[in-house]
């Protein structure tokens, strides 16, 4: 007949045999191997704390039952727990191997180039006037991009036709050895139309040179395009708050040095209600396309210092393009264009960010990175 401990030992191999994904299991060696001396004890004890009476030693009798009873309850609880400890299983967490890259990389021999296309004058037909302070963007755009080892192209007040044979050479360029590209568009706008020097040409223009199948050498790196122009002829007047002693704003005098990028009038034709044409993943992923602005709304540019929207970036890239991914920098960034605020109208702004990006984007620096 089988006794406890067989009965147990058997349990205990059964369960571990029927299920082929459970955890092994796991035998306390020790108590393995003082199994069969703890039995032997336990037994022993069992007899002697029997045989005593209280008529034969009397007080000594009774304290040492008391001393063999806790012995044999100790040794049987610590049984148990043993046994508890067999018996349990839980089921094997299998997870599965993830090897994916959450960065670009960005240790390509070269950076990339960075186009820049800056309108400042327009032909008359467009009813659009000189873009005072679009110089000042240029320079402080050329001077953080080279900082992030760009190399820097700009091209001033082309035409339709000049502007897509520019983006044409450009997208045929080879950029295997590159990290990534960017272009910037400084412009006036009307929703997701922007204007050449004579006429307008929606953002999907621009976007579809670059996509991995008219432009392959970029598939799988960063495509960032930055426009700073207007999107409408509405103003963001924001609210008024109660108790904001926290919220400090950046008053901006509007006077004769403010401007936006937008017609005197304010009105917007057809092409206006066009459905917004955003390349989106899977086909075209890796695309990042930062507006100045939201939709129907007025980019606010300085006559004197430049636009809100450049500025502010490029004071964010000069202090963090090393060290934080681009998103969140661009956070940083509409942090700081949302605290202006323009005088007397009390104009606001707020930028508009479509990200197709698939991994976090770092301009990490090219000598740090080669010394290492």
């Amino acid at each position: 007949m089988m006794d406890e401990k067989d009965s147990k030992k058997a349990y205990i191999q059964q369960r571990g045999t029927n299920n082929n994904n459970s955890m092994p299991v796991e035998r306390n060696l020790l108590a393995s191997v003082c199994w069969p001396f703890r039995r032997i004890f336990d037994i022993f004890i069992n007899l002697f704390h029997n045989s005593c009476t209280d008529s034969t030693d009397g007080r000594m009798s009774r304290r040492f039952r008391r001393w063999t009873n806790r012995i044999r309850n100790a040794f049987r609880r610590n049984s148990n727990r043993q046994n508890i400890y067999h018996i349990n299983e839980y089921p094997r967490l299998v997870l599965p191997k993830i090897n994916v890259e959450y960065e670009y990389n960005m240790n390509h021999e070269n950076r990339g180039i960075a186009v820049i296309y800056n309108q400042e004058y327009f032909a008359n037909n467009t009813g659009f006037q000189k873009r005072d302070g679009t110089d000042v963007d240029l320079d402080s755009l050329i001077k953080s991009l080279e900082r992030l080892d760009f190399k820097v192209l700009y091209f001033s007040d082309l035409n339709k036709d000049e502007l897509i044979k520019s983006l044409r050479k450009v997208s045929s360029m080879d950029y295997s050895k590159s990290d990534c590209i960017l272009i910037a568009i400084l412009s006036h706008g009307q929703l997701n139309r922007i204007f050449s020097r004579d006429d307008s040409y929606h953002i999907s223009l621009i976007t579809s040179f670059f996509t991995d199948e008219n432009c392959p050498s970029l598939r799988g790196k960063p495509k960032v395009f930055l426009i700073q122009a207007c999107r409408g002829g509405q103003f963001d007047y924001g609210y008024d708050m109660q108790n904001s002693s926290n919220y400090r704003l950046r008053r901006v005098n509007m006077g004769s040095y403010e401007d936006v990028d937008v017609t005197a009038t304010g009105l917007m034709h057809s092409a206006l209600y066009e459905t917004e044409m955003v390349h989106n993943p899977p086909n075209h992923p890796d695309f990042l396309i930062v507006r100045s602005t939201m939709p129907n709304y007025v980019s606010f540019r300085n006559k004197q210092n430049g636009s809100w929207f450049i500025q502010d970036l490029c004071t964010e890239l000069n202090k963090y393009a090393n060290e934080l991914d681009l998103l969140t920098l661009l956070t940083f960034v509409n942090g700081q264009v949302a605290l202006r605020e323009s005088v007397p109208d009390k104009g606001k702004q707020t930028i508009c960010i479509s990200s197709m990006l698939t991994k976090r984007l770092i301009f990490h620096a090219k000598n740090r990175l080669e010394q290492s």
